[in-house]
């Protein structure tokens, strides 16, 4: 890997995915990533096709901005985060042909497969172009937006209101690309959006609202119909914190 490369620190990659599976990790064959090794695979292995846009710091131009950084990206990489997407939606849509197919896709983190469909649009629009990669794209933003009302739906019956199981970095760089580059564009804007969503950490949703307010650009956001995941995954339970608040009213005062 190359020096100086421009990442979207936005997960923890100190995540212990072993946590969720339980003891039924021990019907996959993947097994994690050895410090230091590349062998044997990641559980999280299916993701790498998609996180390949990288950015070099070193081509950006003297004095010229962050946002001016996100230059054309070679077509092949383009072509190759186009095909992990529709990989991951086949690997995805594995289970649901059988009941009796155990999928180790299915006890990786959402948020790593999150976190990868957002590093995948750090260079604009490119994996939107073409009608396929976006049907694709919203496809899986879907099938994980299924995920989090699952999963909020499951803590609330076992009595936990305060759910956040997106636990993403504070970062604004997606948020940045989203009011450079987007002019509004749906899909993007729900994926976004998700870090409005009331999974994510307080800290996550306090830099992606002021973010989006100082750009001025909240109202490219969609509606929340159109959002990932149901409304009320956005409105409840109902926001307490000072800080976000705050953010709330100087928005709407200005």
């Amino acid at each position: 890997m190359k020096k100086k490369v421009r990442f979207m620190e936005t997960i923890h990659e100190d995540m212990d995915a072993t946590s969720e599976a339980g003891e039924e990790s021990s019907s996959s064959s993947l097994k994690l990533e050895w410090a230091r090794q590349r062998l044997p695979l990641p559980a999280h292995w299916f993701l790498s096709a998609i996180s390949t846009i990288q950015l070099d710091k070193n081509t950006c131009p003297p004095g010229a901005s962050h946002r001016e950084t996100y230059s054309e990206v070679p077509s092949n990489i383009l072509e190759v985060a186009k095909s992990g997407l529709f990989f991951l939606l086949a690997v995805e849509a594995l289970p649901t042909l059988s009941s009796e197919f155990c999928s180790p896709v299915k006890r990786v983190p959402v948020v790593w497969k999150l976190h990868a469909m957002s590093a995948a649009l750090l260079s604009g629009m490119g994996v939107l172009e073409d009608e396929k990669s976006r049907d694709v794209y919203e496809t899986l933003q879907n099938v994980y937006g299924e995920v989090l009302d699952e999963k909020k739906g499951s803590d609330m019956l076992a009595g936990d209101k305060g759910v956040e199981c997106l636990k993403f970095a504070s970062d604004e760089t997606l948020v940045d690309q989203f009011s450079a580059e987007s002019y509004g564009d749906m899909i993007f804007g729900r994926q976004v959006a998700m870090y409005l969503h009331k999974s994510v950490e307080v800290s996550v949703r306090l830099v992606a609202w002021n973010t989006l307010s100082n750009a001025r650009v909240l109202e490219l956001l969609p509606p929340l119909h159109k959002c990932l995941a149901k409304a009320d995954g956005y409105l409840e339970p109902i926001e307490d914190n000072e800080s976000i608040l705050e953010a709330y009213s100087k928005s709407w005062v200005s």
